[in-house]
């Protein structure tokens, strides 16, 4: 499925009181990235998509593809190429009107496969005119934020194993630019509610060794 965006903030806002979680086995982010990138973008990227979906008590451990060889069992896993740059250089206003994927999630035969896409590239051009009003020693963090929201999204849909798409917050399937680069970003307390009854949740919560 396709994260489609169109259109003009973010710690994450609940729709709820969410449920407490038991202690889960963290799942391995494999990420590759085909151009270097900021060590901001890429920490405030992490923490956003983290932060987004603790409280359904999933956390990650991540890990450069190229090392995957190095990284013993996983319990779950999912595989995230970053297309393009995932910088912030000098902002040329893209045309926001235009509809785009930022994101996706590969799906064969209706099976919802853990291999992610997130396209730097067109998300900067997408956000491009709202980061060239925000102070330059802040773009980094704000632009890092932003593709973490869109890989929240992708990793909602790989581990809820659902296509579903809601009307508001983190599943909805289209965004403005406000919704990536903004304070606030809603989170419904169904959305956690899915992750929970999710046959990944179920395994990592069983006891290990």
């Amino acid at each position: 499925m396709k994260l489609i965006v169109f259109g003009l903030l973010v710690s994450v806002c609940y729709a709820g009181s969410p449920s407490p979680s038991p202690k889960l086995a963290p799942i391995s982010l494999f990420t590759q990235l085909q151009q270097p990138a900021p060590a901001v973008v890429m920490a405030a990227l992490r923490e956003e998509a983290a932060g987004i979906l603790a409280p359904a008590g999933f956390h990650f451990e991540w890990h450069d593809l190229s090392a995957a060889g190095k990284v013993g069992t996983s319990v779950e896993l999912a595989v995230v190429i970053f297309h393009g740059a995932c910088d912030v250089p000098n902002m040329i206003p893209g045309g926001s009107d235009s509809i785009r994927a930022l994101g996706y999630t590969n799906v064969t035969n209706g099976e919802i496969l853990p291999f992610i896409t997130v396209d730097c590239e067109k998300t900067q051009s997408f956000l491009a005119s709202a980061l060239s009003r925000v102070p330059v020693t802040q773009r980094e963090r704000i632009f890092g934020r932003a593709l973490g929201r869109i890989l929240a999204h992708e990793l909602f849909h790989v581990f809820a194993k659902t296509q579903r798409h809601a009307h508001a917050g983190l599943t909805k399937e289209s965004y403005t630019v406000e919704d990536l680069v903004g304070e606030d970003l809603v989170v419904e307390e169904s959305d956690f509610d899915l992750l929970r009854s999710s046959p990944a949740y179920l395994v990592l919560s069983q006891p290990r060794p």
